[in-house]
């Protein structure tokens, strides 16, 4: 009872100090600890970063192309970020989305999809902190590969600062590819750059979410794996692989470690 009364007091004599109510909105934040702006956009991804700033990518509902703003510790725009303060994404034609982002040396990555009306395909750039691209990776600031169909999560290694993405080549066939720092494939990762694993039948499909390094460098994969004919269903899937992009084999009859668990 002691300890519990203790607990209970320190509790309340906190309470008291910040004079705030445990897990209330933060009113330092943008006056009231809320921000509502910019309609008829998806606010899908955020970064943190140093001193309190965060990065925030704004998705366009269907046509149109992203745009990002950094936000300062209290929730106003940062109008030197960017132009006017929006760093504004287009990579093909009709539509380009943000799936991910990471900060990393200074430096924002950034992974998602692009489309021409017609063919949708995924892209990863690289920007400054001040809202500009960076002129040096890839094609003055990002890549693209027409051959696949998405890239949803990223991770940066370490040791090499390489950068892997995980995402879908097609449909019912998950991927992931490393680039070098340049921002050009690695071809010495996987098979000329690639790792893939298709599905055991048409009409089952992995949609890849998250992608990320465990503490000896091999590459966890985890989505949903679903069927679209018969009983539709879904589950959920892990995959690991070696930190070269090869499949881990555990036996002839398994070609990658791979868990699919009902959802």
């Amino acid at each position: 009872m002691k300890h519990l009364f203790t607990f209970l007091t320190l509790c309340s004599f906190s309470n008291f100090l910040f004079g705030q109510t445990p897990c209330s909105l933060d009113n330092s934040f943008d006056t009231d600890g809320k921000i509502i702006s910019d309609g008829s956009r998806i606010v899908d991804c955020i970064q943190s970063l140093p001193n309190g700033l965060s990065i925030i990518t704004y998705n366009p509902m269907s046509t149109g192309h992203v745009y990002l703003r950094k936000l300062t510790a209290n929730g106003t725009v940062d109008n030197s970020f960017g132009v006017n303060g929006k760093l504004n994404l287009q990579v093909a034609s009709s539509r380009t989305e943000v799936k991910d982002l990471l900060y990393y040396n200074n430096q924002v990555y950034c992974c998602g999809t692009t489309s021409t009306g017609t063919n949708t395909y995924p892209f990863i750039a690289r920007f400054h902190l001040n809202g500009k691209m960076d002129s040096t990776f890839g094609y003055n600031g990002y890549n693209y590969n027409v051959q696949h169909y998405s890239y949803n999560s990223l991770a940066i290694e370490n040791s090499t600062g390489k950068i892997l993405v995980g995402g879908m080549k097609d449909f019912d066939e998950l991927m992931v590819t490393r680039y070098h720092t340049s921002g050009y494939v690695d071809g010495n990762f996987g098979n000329l750059g690639i790792t893939t694993y298709t599905t055991a039948a048409s009409g089952q499909y992995y949609e890849v979410r998250h992608l990320n390094l465990d503490q000896s460098g091999k590459i966890i994969l985890t989505g949903k794996y679903y069927v679209t004919q018969g009983a539709t269903f879904s589950k959920i899937f892990v995959v690991r692989l070696n930190s070269d992009g090869s499949k881990e084999i555990h036996s002839p009859r398994m070609a990658l470690n791979i868990i699919i668990a009902a959802r």
